[in-house]
């Protein structure tokens, strides 16, 4: 849903309301530079849910908080507030000049949700950069109808030069320009994906090495299970043989695995309590250290304090003549007092530590006893099992073992064929997720610009814009081109009213074809010409590329002021300039004029009322 800008309201306490009122199809703000036209600008661009707070201008101060009043093409009203302190905001349906105290007209949306859910684009998604895709926002819709002067006159791409931003400013002029999102189109790998998968690639790498090293590379995965196979049925037949005594054996085998798990579990305790001992020793040492220091300076100031009151060898002077020198007796006191006082604090604090300690001790004396225990339990074991196998030859129970052994190797070389098997399987998967991959990207925007392009020609033609051939439109910058040439190769004045005419168009089809719009475009400074004020000689010759007119003759400033005056087509212009229309135009323009410091008592100097 379109709407036009009825009334921007600034307001502060006891500060007279700066209002500017526009008309429903056309406004132009002119005037000098400095009377406030960029905070108009950028006023409304913040009042839309933009971040950045205008700056302040000349009589600015004190006001605090900005009204935009907008209608929509459906008739509903609506008034934006915005806090100029800290950037609060609220959308009330009706029309205000305050802040109303019935809060049954507030919506519960924020500036951006509003503009957003009123195009009815909530749900749509473009790419906002590689492999991720993104809502459209309300600062897609501010850039194709808010221009303030730099914007006008940049010879910046309409994709932006931000590299952050170019795959996103892309995706959302397409969309303006088609209807058409990016839900649908196919995803490649983002950056942060690209880069997960190559510390995964890595990763599984580093392990299917670690693996392949720990495994002999003279045999394989079959080669390993024959023999775990073999191996397995001499094992069992050795336990048929020594099945008399095999629920014993198991019985201290399960005990001797209990016994040394409980080892596993305690002795970690026991390298921690060391360790903390020894810090705590480390500490005590520290405190005896600074206790030894301190009574130094105890000593010390007592003997300092006792020295005799001798002559300078040099000047002869006494030293309690001299005053720089001279320390009165009760500061030596005071420092053995202090240093008596530390002592005393840090012998507390070793009574302290000394308990600590001597707890530590008694826990590693119970956990040493403990661990003495399981170990002579673990022996004993040992010895049962020992005497059980051998009981039936030392040659089985060597064999046994050996077997075992066997088995438990192959086993391990087994399952490491296994995991780099699955290790592998992954790294497939992985691998291309961590190559780069450009996005395939298939929008055809030229082949939906042609009625576009028409109507770029059509106002350059009624604004009499010289030597404009052909119109086209670059797919990858989402900029046009005239007469094959980009629209930022030229000069200021021509890239300004070039840009003008594709804003405006744009505005006009989207809304004819009920596309996203905002339904209006603000524009600072559309048409630069040789006579412009604001531009020195200097410029002028730095901006007139080759001379080939790249500011533009004065008489296009006539013809669009002309065009903006009788155009009965749908949308909103404001513009703002520095130079007025003719007086002519001025009996059919819909206009302000601000007048600056020179302003009679019937005219306006600028945008806030001079108090």
């Amino acid at each position: 849903m379109k709407f036009f800008i009825k009334s921007l309201i600034v307001i502060g306490n006891n500060k007279k309301p700066a209002i500017l009122n526009f008309d429903k199809k056309s406004h132009v703000i002119f005037g000098p530079t400095d009377t406030g036209k960029s905070y108009i600008v950028e006023c409304i661009r913040f009042c839309l849910g933009g971040e950045k707070t205008p700056k302040d201008v000349g009589f600015s101060e004190g006001y605090s908080l900005a009204i935009l009043q907008i209608e929509f093409i459906s008739g509903k009203k609506f008034t934006i507030f915005k806090s100029l302190a800290n950037g609060q905001e609220s959308v009330y349906e009706g029309i205000y000049s305050d802040v109303p105290i019935d809060l049954a007209q507030k919506l519960d949306l924020k500036v951006d949700d509003f503009l957003i859910t009123e195009n009815n684009i909530q749900e749509n998604k473009i790419l906002i950069k590689l492999g991720t895709l993104g809502r459209v926002t309300a600062n897609d819709l501010r850039r194709i109808s808010i221009f303030d002067e730099i914007q006008t006159l940049d010879n910046i791409n309409f994709e932006g030069k931000d590299s952050n931003t170019k795959v996103r400013n892309r995706s959302a002029l397409s969309f303006f320009l088609t209807g058409s999102d990016d839900s649908q189109m196919p995803l490649a790998i983002s950056m942060d994906a690209r880069n997960q998968a190559k510390g995964q690639v890595s990763s599984l790498q580093e392990q299917i090495q670690i693996l392949n090293d720990e495994t002999p590379k003279d045999i394989s995965k079959d080669e390993v299970e024959d023999n775990l196979q073999k191996i397995s049925l001499q094992i069992e037949g050795i336990n048929n043989f020594l099945s008399y005594d095999y629920q014993a054996l198991r019985e201290l085998k399960s005990e001797f695995s209990l016994f040394e798990q409980e080892i596993n579990e305690t002795n970690p305790k026991m390298v921690s309590l060391i360790e903390a001992k020894e810090q705590f020793s480390i500490l005590d040492q520290k405190y005896l250290n600074d206790i030894s220091r301190l009574e130094m300076t105890n000593i010390s100031a007592s003997i300092v304090a006792n020295l005799p009151n001798r002559s300078c060898p040099i000047c002869l002077t006494t030293l309690d003549h001299q005053k720089r020198h001279h320390i009165p007796e009760e500061d030596f006191a005071k420092i053995r007092n202090g240093a008596a006082i530390e002592i005393q604090k840090i012998n507390r604090l070793r009574d302290g530590l000394k308990c600590t300690i001597e707890d530590i001790e008694s826990e590693i004396s119970e956990i040493s006893l403990k661990l003495d225990g399981l170990n002579n339990c673990l022996e004993s074991n040992k010895i049962q099992q020992k005497n059980l196998l051998e009981a039936d030859g030392v040659s089985i129970k060597d064999n046994l073992n050996e077997l075992t052994e066997r088995k438990t190797e192959l086993s391990i070389y087994l399952n490491n064929f296994k995991i780099i098997e699955r290790l592998q399987i992954q790294l497939e998967k992985e691998i291309p997720k961590s190559k780069r991959m450009n996005q395939k990207i298939e929008r055809n925007i030229a082949n939906s610009t042609t009625d576009l392009s028409v109507r770029i020609k059509e106002l350059l033609e009624e604004w009499k814009v010289p030597d404009v051939q052909t119109i086209g439109f670059d797919d990858k910058c989402v900029d046009i081109k005239i007469n094959q040439r980009a629209r930022v190769s030229y000069g200021k004045g021509k890239r300004g009213i070039f840009l003008t005419a594709y804003m405006v168009a744009l505005m006009e089809l989207n809304i004819e074809k009920n596309l996203p719009h905002l339904g209006f475009v603000l524009i600072d400074s559309p048409v630069v010409t040789y006579k412009d004020p604001k531009y020195s000689s200097k410029e002028l010759h730095e901006n007139n590329v080759n001379s080939d007119g790249e500011l533009l003759p004065e008489g296009v400033k006539d013809n669009f002021y002309g065009w903006l005056a009788t155009r009965n087509d749908t949308g909103q212009i404001i513009v703002l300039e520095n130079e007025e229309p003719s007086e002519q135009q001025k009996t059919q323009l819909s206009y302000t004029e601000f007048s600056g410091p020179s302003a009679t008592d019937d005219e306006r100097v600028g945008f806030f009322p001079v108090n």
